[in-house]
């Protein structure tokens, strides 16, 4: 059922046609006739439109026929295969089944009364109280209420304060005790951190004064070389704060669009649903606000169709950061007149500062694509049209009736430069983007792919195989930290995917050469190869350093477990805050001294402070059996 409602075959099988005829004129035009892949753009472009219109069945972009929004069936089908799960105690499947049936279900229906009170059962039963009165508490807002619906919810209601109630009293009555004392000192840091993703949000201390969301202790320097690229002012030290953004802009892949807010990213488990679409939902209504003003308010009339054709998530992306720009105003859209006026260092800058919250900075970023990825680049092109067609048909800047002819839409200048925008974003997002990570309770070892976002600020780093941050996600702030320490004047630099201690360098040449890129680290340059075994010839160790050491790694060992906890589950946000780093990170501090950069000690080190990185974000969390 999952998929009946949004991909539809014919379409993607048209749309996959496009993307073949597209890599033969790219081919023809970059390799027969000498056309750059990135300064001759629109004229590329505008061949690849030529060939699409010289046979019928790739000339007119097709409408997708019976398009799905909200959909009363669907949300009865969904809260059918939700009581299947609810009696066979699946909470987790169950849970997510009564959410896309309050996604599809039409505002203030009877299909959405039931659907919110079905899903307050699910939380309830899983425990998850306080989310299961927030679902109850919508209940009296809705126009159609039952009365034997509202017995229902009255009495799940008041069993929910029941329980709560009666477990703070319990909690109260065990702190007061003080034969218990000592055993109630780890329960109490456990419930002190609550699911809770309104922490106080990092504040950097000294600021850079051309580029606030970075700290005081770097330097934007240009090079021929390099570009754009950050270096220390002064020597940092092993933990230390870096930079601290929010996204320009981001996305859940999906797979995971129900289980988190589509604008603050937040898991959330008493979600409300978009009022027109059923591809979203919010964690309240500040939120939806929100989303409807920067982006959603354009992009909720066509995803639908988008989804038909199988577009994905990174184009989806793309889309919104188009119309990001487009809803800021033409001005925040630089010319090529605009983009020559800047200094290389300062291109995107106003008043002399780098503004990462307008579309202006996202337009300045790198774009430049290698012919290696001509394949991956074929596939945007083709979605490119795709979108900008259905973007400008909903937006009432074609003619109603209009029939997709490609033909007809290359002579229309709009047309042509909402494609070139939204060409623009994907390849700011193939050069910049980041892929978002979130550590799971369920399996320690493994992190979930939740989306991607485009932090203006961090693309200023440059990549290289040995890197010296490590960024973190909490709530929708991005927090990038020294991974090592870095000394006064050194480049300091962030990774793209590949690692001297992870990957070859044969595997790690083959993936840059993508994007067209040669890393001079010193693991590249000198070939090294990890070993994860003991160093004899090392002068350096002292055995009581390493000794510490050890302990530290076993301390983010319990703490990993004690992450599976079901307590953990459904109570807490993590183990270890933000600040608490802090303590482990002069011992790390340390430790570096007493071992060679590529070193397996070094590359411990790493893991150790990427795990207690992880384990100060917010994790993703499963509703238990």
């Amino acid at each position: 059922m999952d998929n009946i409602e949004i991909t539809q075959p014919k379409l993607e099988f048209w749309k996959k046609n496009i993307h073949l005829k597209t890599v033969d004129v790219i081919n023809y035009a970059t390799q027969g006739i000498g056309l750059d892949l990135n300064n001759d753009r629109q004229n590329i472009i505008e061949r690849c439109i030529d060939d699409l219109v010289n046979e019928e069945a790739s000339r007119f972009i097709p409408t997708p026929e019976n398009i799905r929004t909200k959909d009363k069936y669907i949300s009865i089908i969904y809260q059918g295969e939700g009581k299947q799960h609810y009696d066979n105690k699946e909470h987790d499947e169950c849970w997510i089944k009564y959410t896309k049936a309050i996604a599809y279900a039409l505002p203030d229906s009877l299909e959405l009364t039931w659907a919110y009170l079905n899903r307050s059962g699910a939380l309830f039963k899983a425990s998850m109280f306080d989310d299961c009165l927030k679902d109850l508490d919508r209940l009296k807002h809705m126009k159609i209420f039952p009365d034997d619906a509202k017995l229902l919810a009255h009495v799940r209601a008041l069993k929910s304060h029941k329980i709560i109630a009666d477990r703070e009293f319990s909690l109260s009555l065990r702190r007061a005790n003080n034969n218990e004392a000592a055993d109630q000192v780890d329960k109490d840091r456990i419930l002190s951190l609550k699911l809770n993703y309104e922490i106080l949000p990092v504040i950097l201390e000294r600021n850079n004064p051309e580029v606030s969301s970075l700290s005081d202790s770097t330097q934007l320097n240009y090079s021929r070389e390099y570009g754009r690229h950050i270096i220390a002012k002064e020597d940092i030290q092993v933990g230390e704060v870096i930079g601290v953004e929010y996204a320009y802009a981001s996305n859940i892949v999906q797979d995971l669009k129900y289980n988190f807010c589509g604008y603050c990213k937040k898991q959330s488990w008493s979600s409300i649903p978009c009022n027109n679409c059923a591809h979203v939902v919010y964690c309240s209504e500040n939120c939806k606000i929100n989303a409807d003003n920067d982006y959603h308010r354009v992009e909720c009339k066509i995803i639908p169709y988008l989804l038909a054709f199988g577009i994905k998530d990174k184009y989806l992306l793309a889309l919104r950061i188009a119309i990001m720009g487009m809803l800021e105003g033409p001005d925040k859209i630089p010319t090529i007149e605009d983009l020559l006026s800047f200094a290389p260092r300062t291109r995107g800058f106003m008043n002399g500062r780098l503004r990462p919250d307008v579309h202006t900075s996202v337009a300045f970023m790198q774009t430049s694509i290698s012919i290696n990825l001509i394949d991956q680049e074929c596939v945007s092109l083709a979605d490119c049209f795709i979108m900008s067609y259905f973007l400008l048909i909903h937006m009432d800047s074609l003619p109603s009736g209009h029939d997709g002819d490609l033909q007809d839409l290359k002579s229309r200048k709009e047309f042509m430069n909402v494609v070139e925008l939204i060409d623009k974003s994907v390849r700011v997002l193939m050069n910049n983007g980041h892929e978002v990570l979130m550590p799971q309770t369920d399996d320690i070892n493994q992190q979930i792919h939740m989306g991607s976002a485009l932090i203006v600020p961090f693309s200023l780093f440059n990549h290289s195989c040995q890197p010296m941050v490590i960024i973190s996600r909490h709530g929708d702030q991005f927090i990038m930290k020294a991974s090592c320490p870095i000394k006064k004047g050194q480049q300091i630099f962030t990774n793209y995917g590949v690692t001297w201690y992870c990957h070859d360098k044969q595997t790690r040449q083959e993936f840059l050469s993508f994007y067209n890129f040669t890393c001079k680290c010193d693991a590249c340059c000198g070939d090294w190869i990890f070993h994860d075994k003991k160093i004899v010839d090392n002068n350096k160790i002292n055995n009581e350093i390493f000794q510490t050491l050890d302990d530290l790694a076993n301390v983010v060992e319990e703490c990993q477990l004690l992450n599976k906890s079901l307590h953990y589950l459904t109570e807490n946000n993590s183990i270890i805050k933000p600040d608490e780093l802090e303590v482990y990170s002069v011992i790390l501090n340390e430790s570096y001294k007493f071992s060679n950069i590529n070193s397996p000690q070094a590359v411990k080190l790493l893991y150790l402070l990427s795990n207690f990185v992880e384990l100060t974000q917010v994790a993703f969390i499963r509703l238990y059996h």
